[in-house]
């Protein structure tokens, strides 16, 4: 019996500057959304034997497309002639999918956890084996799927992510723009911990453009609704918090071995990220956005109490930095990182520092980034004081709810939605097959 592989992916149309989509794109650029490098490696990629596999590419952040929008992608995708089935899904297939199985508070087009909880759902739909999350601004192995099919033979494993290398690199040497907010900094400390010990383990690290997942896994599980960036981590974490926690409504034990999630260092299992990291050029709308995600995440995490915050540190430096010890005062935290920022700002002028955050190592790339410092923005003090007072109102708001409680409903949500899928899979596999003809 074959094994059945999905590739999943997203190609983002749509108005970039105006959308409701969190995630930066070119959106007016169909070729430089959809990297050719990343096509070019789909065609080479060696298939292993007695698998089955198909690209599944969401066109995502539109509703609609004109016609030839769609032949523009189609065209681009047939160019390389890959050897790999691919199927393009284009808005309106998908919202009358999320529509008919009544999934609009889990699934969707802007919003990136929706996005990949949609994923989720079509793979379902499909019947996969093996799901892979992959991302437009890459390249992956050739023996990339060689590799992944020796790691799902491991009974134990049901998820695991490998590692980026920026523009090759398996480290970007970076540090962190504000001293007092060091989210690059602890991220590197994790990976290199990671690749130094040199075999697959249990992590909680996360990249979401190169993600696997066993149907054991992505048929129990989805990406929380309220978390837009990082929701590889998100997912990662609260991964682990069920498998600590269990989740009672949905019928899942403590230490299930579906919710552990592993980090595979390995080369072949390295694709390497063509990334501009367009969000930074907007520090500050960066900044507020991380601090607000991390917000969220330390309430659902102290939400329960199985999972310890010691523990927690030991798998992640990155998140326990993030989200701080339960003792420590968020507010007063994300006022002194403001401060650290004003002070910047103040004592290089915003010009400045904003051409010193886009050209770091965190956002330059060998792609040929150019940036001009006129068409940077600039942050009054004004700018940074409103800021603030968004991140701090939120806080304020987001303490007094149970998220990780709301957590356990969206699950249990999520898998009530693919129960439906598996009464209704033929009728809902032939309407998707013919949409792929529109």
């Amino acid at each position: 019996m074959k094994t059945k592989i999905v590739l999943t992916t997203n190609i983002f149309v749509g108005k970039g500057k105006s959308s409701k989509f969190d995630h930066p794109a070119d959106a007016d650029d169909i070729k430089k959304e959809l990297d050719y490098r990343f096509l070019d490696s789909l065609s080479k990629m060696d298939i292993p034997e007695h698998t089955e596999v198909i690209v599944h590419a969401l066109v995502v952040g539109a509703a609609r497309l004109t016609e030839g929008q769609k032949q523009e992608v189609r065209g681009f995708v047939d160019a390389f002639n890959s050897r790999i089935e691919t199927h393009i899904f284009f808005p309106p297939a998908l919202l009358r999918l999320v529509k008919r199985l009544n999934a609009q508070k889990i699934c969707g087009l802007y919003n990136y956890s929706k996005i990949r909880n949609l994923a989720f759902i079509l793979a379902s739909i499909y019947d996969a084996d093996l799901l892979i999350q992959v991302d437009t601004d890459q390249y992956i192995p050739r023996k990339f799927l060689l590799h992944a099919m020796e790691n799902y033979q491991d009974k134990d494993i049901y998820c695991w992510s490998g590692l980026y290398r920026e523009e090759g690199l398996k480290i970007t040497p970076v540090c962190d723009p504000l001293e007092l907010w060091p989210k690059f900094s602890s991220m590197i400390v994790d990976a290199s911990k990671l690749i130094a010990e040199g075999k697959i383990q249990p992590a909680l690290f996360a990249k979401g453009g190169n993600m696997l997942f066993k149907k054991g896994f992505f048929k129990s599980i989805c990406y929380p609704v309220m978390v837009t960036r990082g929701e590889d981590f998100a997912l990662a974490l609260r991964s682990w918090l069920i498998y600590h926690n269990g989740n009672r409504a949905a019928d899942i034990e403590p230490y299930d071995e579906r919710f552990k999630i592993y980090l595979d260092p390995c080369d072949d299992a390295a694709v390497i990220h063509y990334t501009q990291h367009k969000a930074l050029l907007n520090f500050l709308s960066y900044l507020e956005r991380n601090l607000m995600r991390f917000a969220v995440e330390r309430v659902t995490f102290y939400g329960q109490e199985k999972f310890s915050y010691e523990e927690l540190g030991k798998l992640s430096v990155y998140l326990s930095r993030m989200i701080l010890a339960k003792n420590s005062s968020y507010k007063e935290y994300v006022r002194r990182v403001y401060s650290n920022l004003k002070r910047k700002v103040q004592s290089k002028k915003t010009a400045e520092f904003s051409a010193e955050v886009a050209g770091h190592p965190v956002y330059c790339s060998l792609r040929g980034t150019v940036v001009k410092v006129q068409k940077l923005p600039y942050y009054s003090g004004e700018m940074i004081s409103n800021s603030l007072e968004r991140i701090l109102d939120y806080v304020e708001r987001i303490e007094k709810k149970d998220l990780f409680r709301k957590y356990l409903g969206e699950q249990k949500e999520f898998i009530d939605i693919v129960s439906r899928v598996q009464l209704r899979r033929d009728s809902i596999y032939q309407e998707l097959q013919k949409s792929l003809k529109e």
